[in-house]
């Protein structure tokens, strides 16, 4: 009912240029109507008249759902972590790293600027509680280290902060 054009050819012209979430507001209750809008491509639809706090909260999923969607590859300087393959690599050659390996650059790249301590890492990778056993996390950052190191020599990707923690380097 918009004027000079159907909400359908807003709706497809959109959806041919962009993937941004769509929330139809329509004053049409019928249910073949609300089947066809979301095949032509809308994500939701609240029928008129509405309720603010519920769009409101349609309106946040959307959004954290493609915040979600938006992080499943990391980029810092020549690295890329594929979070949802779980891949790593390095000025494009993949490199193998274990499990807790790929948690804690994926944790670091998720917060490059921030000084992680080993209690951080320790809880977030492994998710238990930090017992204070330093020496697990530097073994891992010490690996990770060399087999970032094998594909680029010249670049130091994880910097220690002497008395606190581990950060990416600037």
């Amino acid at each position: 009912m918009l004027p000079g054009v159907t909400g359908d050819a807003v709706l497809a012209t959109i959806r041919e240029k962009n993937q941004t979430p769509i929330i139809v507001l329509t004053a049409v209750a019928d249910k073949e109507k609300t089947v066809e809008l979301l095949k032509l491509g809308a994500n939701d639809y609240v029928v008129k008249p509405f309720n603010n706090d519920e769009l409101l909260a349609r309106i946040d999923i959307w959004l954290r759902h493609k915040n979600a969607e938006s992080v499943t590859k990391l980029t810092f300087r020549d690295i890329v972590l594929d979070v949802e393959k779980i891949k790593a690599y390095v000025a494009n050659s993949e490199i193998q790293l274990s499990k807790r390996e790929f948690g804690i650059l994926e944790c670091m790249m998720r917060n490059p600027k921030k000084v992680f301590t080993k209690n951080n890492l320790y809880e977030t990778v492994w998710q238990e509680h930090f017992m204070g056993d330093d020496n697990t996390i530097n073994v891992h950052i010490s690996n990770l280290r060399n087999k970032l190191a094998k594909i680029n020599p010249d670049v130091d990707y994880i910097k220690t902060v002497w008395g606190i923690g581990f950060k990416m380097s600037d």
